[in-house]
């Protein structure tokens, strides 16, 4: 399906508009995942593991997923050589300007498992001081309340050597780091209630996908089925996904992250629109207006004004 064939059947649904509603009244929350950051030079998770095996493991011909290209990179390079690595394939990194919308969204938190700072420059084309960047659950505690919170869950370029809160690169990384992934999201749970998810990014087989709605469904202990409803953005997902991911009251949408864009942008165009009577009405008004002025017809131009200006009342000649 096209992108504008794919925008326009978003548009058309009912379901996809109010929730983009909600998403336009600061009632979700965001999940992205590497394919946020694909069309702004980011590599895939497996991209980035077939990079790290070129680097280090070059003699082996075996192509292995990110965690486990990692720790065999840890083991033969060293952890500093494989951290800087990464730090120096991601930093270069610019946001296009899809993503740029995206993050300008009202959401009112943003998770990301990626290491690049693409969200944060993302956030300062629009405003600098709009995001509070965590990496530590403790730093939720000294939030400014007019910040939203972007959550590192794997760690972040900038704070890569970090060793409580470093990138998540390997498996025993990510073990070690489970308690502060679910202190984060247990430290969220008041501000995520009543809000819906929205993952971007993620692809439905993707392990960082599983592993965020694992760890979001663990974070709510037994009250597990009271987890929001989410929306995953997910182009030609087919229909067994679909039917799987439903029974966890996740709805795949069939669009790309512009597509998503273009099509909130839309929803909110139509909501902020004037409706072609009133325009109409308002074009008239004036074209009236500018004939009493010329005739000195009408003396009281504050209420003039007015009516051009609300398309309200009735001019009446003295």
């Amino acid at each position: 399906m096209s992108d504008r064939c794919r925008v326009d059947a978003l548009l058309a649904g009912p379901v996809f508009t109010a929730a983009a509603s909600r998403v336009l009244d600061g009632q979700c929350v965001l999940f992205l995942g590497a394919g946020a950051s694909t069309d702004s030079g980011g590599p895939t998770g497996q991209e980035l593991a077939d990079e790290i095996r070129q680097k280090f493991l070059a003699s082996h011909p075996v192509k292995y997923e990110l965690r486990t290209a990692a720790a065999y990179a840890e083991d033969r390079a060293g952890r500093k050589n494989l951290v800087d690595f990464i730090v120096d394939r991601l930093k270069q990194l610019r946001p296009i300007q899809s993503l740029v919308d995206l993050i300008s969204l009202p959401w009112s938190a943003i998770f990301s498992v990626n290491f690049d700072d693409l969200v944060e420059q993302a956030a300062a084309k629009v405003d600098a001081n709009r995001l509070h960047v965590v990496v530590d659950p403790k730093e939720l505690e000294c939030k400014p309340p007019d910040r939203v919170p972007l959550c590192m869950i794997h760690g972040s370029i900038h704070h890569a050597t970090d060793p409580d809160h470093g990138l998540v690169l390997t498996w025993d990384d990510y073990r070690r780091t489970a308690k502060v992934r679910k202190a984060l999201y247990s430290s969220l749970a008041a501000h995520l209630e009543q809000r819906e998810f929205f993952y971007i990014g993620f692809g439905m087989n993707d392990l960082d996908f599983r592993d965020v709605f694992g760890d979001l469904r663990d974070s709510y202990g037994p009250k597990s089925e009271q987890l929001p409803r989410g929306y995953c953005i997910a182009p030609d997902p087919d229909p067994f996904k679909k039917q799987h991911w439903e029974t966890r009251k996740v709805t795949l949408v069939d669009a790309t992250l512009a597509d998503f864009v273009a099509a909130v942008d839309g929803v909110r165009r139509e909501r902020t629109k004037a409706p072609i009577a009133d325009t109409e009405q308002v074009a008239l008004l004036s074209g009236v207006a500018g004939a009493l002025r010329e005739s000195q017809a009408f003396t009281d131009l504050d209420a003039l004004d007015h009516i051009i200006a609300t398309g309200e009342g009735h001019a009446h000649e003295n």
